[in-house]
């Protein structure tokens, strides 16, 4: 290895001798002691021989002295490196400016990622810090981090806590939000029934607010009251509330699907189209005009990729390509079976809908195969808080009366 890179450092060049001059060659290098190196042999058989640039000026002179016939490569290593840059100056200034500027933008915030929030958006988070004086370019090491979660807790009310650690040029965030009391809190004049959003048996009234209206066992229709804002006084008064609380009931969910066996596909043409953006830090610049796609049918691919040098220095540059392939309707047509198939998904992502919270008791089935259409029915049985928020307000407060009963 450090001979290669002696070699490397004063140069090099290969001599190539015929086979028949071989002997000679070895001879006139044992005799006038010149270091060299087997390199193989050529294409036609010859002797490949490579020596340092020193000693390949004296192999010259040596077999022109003796008559020895060659053939020399141009000169390898620095000496070639040290002539380019020598004749490209600006060459060597840009390469410097470039590497000044990768060392320096290593210590620059390149990008932000964000974990643990789920009612916060990341564009909500980012605003923030960028307002407490960390973002997207700022020159990281005379920030102090602990000091900006400190900020950014005193900026707003829905994190918790938030921290931030850099891993190379890109900032990991990680917060925890805050789960407070979201009720709404109401005032008056606004007062609230529970009312029934749909048919159904009462089994559970669980009153919070209000006073209940229905009990176990009652059958409600839509609009319905199941607990009342109208709270009657032994007076024959009322005294007015937001109602809450839970009405579970037992409630009938029909539910059905149905799979034609001719249908409709998108396929591929074969044509495609393709715009490209480049995204520097926060800036974006588009590489395509603007005026919509040419394809009334289309499918839409977009990726992202950032660009990376050396296989392990990530520059603040992103590369976005969108592809546009056109795509036409064709009609093929599937056996019962598959049919039958699809309509099961179809049905169980129904059902799955339907029994968002809510309890399933019970289902019943029908299916059947007629005209091309595979076609399934399913009556569904559920337990289901069924209640929902009616408002209502009042001009005045209505006064306590009593009618002498």
């Amino acid at each position: 290895m450090l001979k290669r890179f002696r070699e490397f450092l004063t140069g090099y060049r290969y001599f190539t001798v015929l086979p028949e001059n071989a002997a000679r060659a070895a001879e006139l290098m044992r005799r006038e002691k010149i270091p060299f190196s087997r390199g193989g042999t050529s294409e036609d058989g010859g002797v490949v021989l490579k020596l340092r640039e020193k000693a390949a000026r004296y192999f010259e002179f040596c077999a022109e002295k003796n008559g020895l016939e060659y053939t020399s490569s141009g000169t390898y290593g620095m000496p070639v490196v040290f002539r380019f840059f020598r004749r490209r100056p600006m060459l060597i200034a840009g390469s410097l400016m470039v590497a000044l500027w990768i060392m320096y933008s290593s210590n620059i915030v390149w990008d932000i990622r964000i974990e643990g929030n789920t009612k916060t958006s990341d564009a909500e988070i980012i605003s923030v810090l960028e307002s407490v004086g960390f973002g997207v370019g700022t020159y990281f090491p005379s920030v102090d981090l602990e000091q900006i979660s400190e900020r950014f807790a005193a900026a707003q009310h829905d994190i918790a806590w938030l921290s931030v650690y850099m891993n190379n040029a890109v900032a990991e965030v990680e917060v925890r939000e805050m789960y407070m009391d979201e009720r709404e809190q109401h005032r008056h004049p606004v007062y609230a029934n529970i009312t029934a959003e749909c048919t159904g048996v009462i089994e559970e009234v669980n009153v919070f607010e209000g006073q209940a209206a229905v009990r176990s066992g009652d059958v409600v229709r839509p609009g319905q009251v199941l607990i009342s804002g109208v709270i009657k006084m032994k007076d024959g008064g009322a005294r007015y509330e937001y109602a809450e609380g839970e009405t579970i009931a037992r409630i009938a969910v029909p539910v059905s699907v149905e799979v034609s066996c001719e249908k409709e596909k998108k396929v591929p043409t074969g044509e495609e189209r393709h715009e490209y953006a480049v995204k520097f830090f926060k800036k974006t610049l588009n590489f395509f005009q603007k005026g919509g796609i040419i394809y009334s049918s289309y499918d839409k691919i977009s990726t992202m990729e950032q660009l990376c040098l050396f296989d392990s220095i990530y520059l603040p540059v992103w590369i976005e390509k969108t592809s546009y392939i056109e795509t036409a309707a064709e009609k093929e047509t599937v056996g019962s079976d598959d049919a039958a198939a699809e309509a099961l998904l179809l049905l169980d992502r129904k059902i799955r809908d339907a029994i968002e919270n809510a309890q399933l008791v019970s289902r019943e089935v029908t299916s059947y195969f007629e005209n091309g259409v595979y076609r399934i029915e399913c009556l569904l049985t559920l337990r289901k808080d069924i209640g929902k928020v009616t408002e209502f307000t009042l001009d005045a407060e209505e006064p306590n009366t009593d009618n002498g009963d």
